[in-house]
């Protein structure tokens, strides 16, 4: 008699060999996959830092990355989610506080101890460090470690070492915001601050700005100092400042905190005419006294209503003591009796300008 089917041997050989294939194929499948994602954390950390150093002269600093920085528009996250690990050498105190060297390292094939490691687990660890500061020399040269890089942060303003991080990367800044206070900062002229002003700045300070700038350029570039106006140095520290104001990092420039009321309902003092008394109008005041056709802030002729407010003195002329009297009262200084007009609502109006 003939018989047909398998024996319970065979099919138990059958059965073992298609398991051992599926183990291997898991395995391989495993393998290849665990690789590929190393292979992606690798060029995202290679493109983070590729990113850091392209920006480092610009600002002096590490200012960190954001999404408009990648060709995919996308600050790169590991495959496991959260953010890279990232570490700065933070110097410096308030606004000269800076991030002069940096590490950013991810962690390779499932590893889920600290990153960066030494010893027999290092490989399990990709790093790359800064090519300008070294991270190492940041405790004795005075700085310390932190986890605070803009744009690769995790919770709480470092990363967890965990997962690498869990908060999102920060979100990308408008190409272009507007002017913090009247006009300073606008470079170009184009009522908006962009980039192209942050470099005007940066070509000035190199020496490679060109035209050269004008006096007007160099007033209204005194952006980043305690006193403005003293001085009117422009260098890299403004261009720096700027830029922190065009990321979003400050809200406003250092010399918009200094605006004042206007004292006077009739508006002395407000030479601008834009509700608020500043160092601008001190200067359009000095521009209107030296016979300066039209105004720094808008381009355009003086108005009288614009003579008019630059007499802070209500002598019915202007000249450097209204511009003076101006400054003294952004500053907070104690109004002298030439200067009671600017503040002394009360009293008569001198005869209008010419």
């Amino acid at each position: 008699m003939r018989r047909s089917g398998f024996t319970l041997v065979e099919l138990l050989v059958v059965i073992t060999i298609i398991g051992v294939l599926s183990m291997i194929g898991i395995t391989v499948f495993s393998t290849a996959q665990k690789n590929a994602q190393d292979a992606k954390r690798k060029g995202d950390v290679d493109s983070v830092v590729k990113v850091l150093e392209q920006k480092y002269p610009l600002d002096g600093d590490y200012t960190g990355v954001t999404d408009t920085d990648f060709t995919a528009k996308k600050v790169p996250l590991p495959p496991e989610g959260g953010a890279y690990i990232s570490k700065g050498c933070e110097m410096g105190t308030g606004k000269n506080k800076k991030i002069t060297a940096f590490q950013v390292c991810a962690k390779l094939g499932g590893y889920t101890e600290a990153c960066p490691t030494t010893g027999t687990n290092e490989s399990k660890c990709y790093c790359r460090t800064s090519a300008l500061g070294d991270i190492d020399n940041c405790v004795p040269d005075g700085g310390v470690i932190t986890t605070n890089i803009p744009g690769l942060e995790g919770a709480g303003g470092g990363t967890a070492e965990g997962g690498g991080g869990v908060a999102p990367p920060s979100p990308p800044p408008p190409p272009s915001k507007a002017l913090s206070c009247e006009n300073y900062g606008d470079m170009d002229n184009n009522r908006l601050i962009t980039k192209n002003d942050v470099d005007i700045l940066t070509k000035h300070d190199a020496g490679t700005q060109s035209p050269p700038l004008t006096a007007d350029q160099l007033y209204i570039g005194n952006i980043d100092v305690d006193d403005p106006g003293k001085g009117s140095t422009v260098d890299i520290s403004d261009s720096a400042h700027l830029n922190r104001y065009l990321a979003g990092g400050i809200t406003s420039l250092e010399i918009c905190k200094l605006a004042k009321s206007i004292p006077c309902s009739r508006g002395t003092g407000d030479v601008t005419g834009d509700g608020k008394v500043t160092w601008m109008d001190a200067q359009e005041a000095a521009r209107i006294g030296n016979r300066y056709p039209s105004s720094l802030y808008t381009g355009q002729p003086y108005t009288q209503a614009q003579r008019n407010n630059a007499d802070s003195t209500g002598n019915g002329a202007i000249s450097s003591s209204d511009s003076l009297c101006i400054l003294r009262y952004v500053n907070g200084m104690a109004t002298s009796s030439v200067c009671s007009y600017l503040t002394d609502c009360t009293k008569p109006a001198g005869p209008p300008p010419p």
